[in-house]
């Protein structure tokens, strides 16, 4: 039987991570006997994980990574969206704690690494400089950095959380428009005045009113965010997103604009009609629709790989390398430079962790593929 070594060396890397599952296990000992090249591989990567990674990985605390990223998600109702959060939990933390000793599994389609190459070393990138803000209507702007505050601004009474603001109004009924801006590197949650709540991930926006009045509540998204509706279904709630609209009573759903004329809604629960000129297409859960340019297309997806961002998770799967870099990007504040074009198309299958540094991703990409990067003192990332 001909061995499918782009699986094999995806297995190898959650083999030394201690993720590998017996039946996948035996599969790759099979594949290592029968055939050189695979046993090179799987001695090159012994090679660079031990003694040191190893050593580190038996100092992972499991227990303390679980409660992290449970932590991340507030229980709520619904016997399916439970089914889906346990399962995005479960692999989120098992990612969690490969990455946490470097050695999330990554695997390219094909690599130029030569055998004893090692990864060079990689300075380190500078934190966060910027803050989640709040734009409010007469234009002046509030800082979100600090926790435990409650704001008077005018006309709008705000409370900053950690990580997460809510907010409430006077009886003033006059429309006025506020803009929660989320930099790179950043997530952050709202809590709006209806009982709904928004999560925004990094380089996203969310427009809104300071109180929902009339028939309709309605936002206005950039970037990427995970909306759990209100029920009112006298009221529908519609996110207006890149060229698309999309409409709800009462539901729970993720919205990416990131791509140019692209348009991805992915619905967890409920149902949504989403709307583009005089397009239209109604979704059940567990399906997503995806706009671009000029028509809808819809397909099934699964909730863990679509919904990890909110836990600081990006999985990928036969990604090009450069839509891997625009994630690096927003995740990390920096500009990415693919210097060999001959690596734009390379795809890779793996996650990368946020919360750990770059230099975790980047010296992975190297044992894994043979591309090399670099850091200028500008903190520009170079790949090839």
């Amino acid at each position: 039987m001909e061995i499918n070594r782009e699986h094999i060396r995806h297995l190898l890397f959650e083999k030394i991570g201690g993720t590998i599952s017996e039946a996948d296990n035996e599969l790759v000992d099979d594949a290592i006997r029968n055939d050189s090249e695979i046993a090179a591989l799987w001695q090159e990567i012994q090679n660079e994980f031990d003694p040191p990674h190893n050593t580190f990985l038996a100092q992972i605390n499991e227990d303390e990574d679980w409660k992290k990223v449970k932590a991340r998600l507030q229980p709520r109702k619904g016997g399916n969206a439970r089914l889906i959060r346990l399962r995005l939990l479960q692999a989120a933390a098992v990612v969690l704690c490969i990455s946490i000793a470097g050695i999330f599994y990554l695997s390219s389609r094909s690599t130029n690494k030569q055998p004893g190459q090692q990864a060079a070393a990689i300075p380190s990138l500078s934190p966060a400089s910027k803050s989640p803000e709040l734009k409010l209507a007469d234009g002046s702007v509030v800082n979100l950095s600090e926790t435990g505050k409650k704001v008077n601004a005018k006309g709008i009474k705000l409370s900053l959380g950690n990580k997460q603001l809510s907010y409430a109004t006077g009886n003033d009924k006059d429309i006025r428009w506020a803009s929660l801006q989320v930099p790179a590197k950043l997530d952050y949650q709202l809590l709006l005045p209806d009982g709904s709540k928004v999560w925004l991930n990094a380089s996203s926006s969310l427009r809104f009113p300071y109180a929902f009045y009339g028939n309709t509540r309605e936002v206005y998204l950039e970037g990427e965010g995970y909306f759990e509706v209100a029920k009112n279904a006298a009221r529908p709630f519609i996110v207006h997103a890149g060229k698309t609209d999309v409409k709800v009573l009462g539901t729970s759903f993720n919205i990416n604009t990131y791509e140019t004329n692209k348009t991805i809604t992915s619905l967890v629960e409920g149902s949504v009609l989403t709307t583009a000129g005089s397009d239209s297409l109604k979704l059940m859960p567990g399906r997503q629709a995806i706009y671009s340019n000029t028509a809808f297309s819809t397909s099934p997806f699964e909730a863990t790989n679509v919904l990890s961002w909110m836990q600081g998770i990006s999985y990928f799967n036969n990604t090009k390398l450069s839509d891997i870099s625009a994630i690096i990007a927003r995740w990390y504040d920096v500009k990415v430079v693919i210097e060999d074009q001959a690596t734009l198309n390379q795809t890779f299958s793996g996650a990368i962790n946020k919360h750990k540094p770059i230099q975790v991703f980047l010296t992975n990409i190297a044992i894994s593929s043979g591309i090399q990067s670099r850091i200028d003192e500008k903190g520009t990332i170079y790949l090839k």
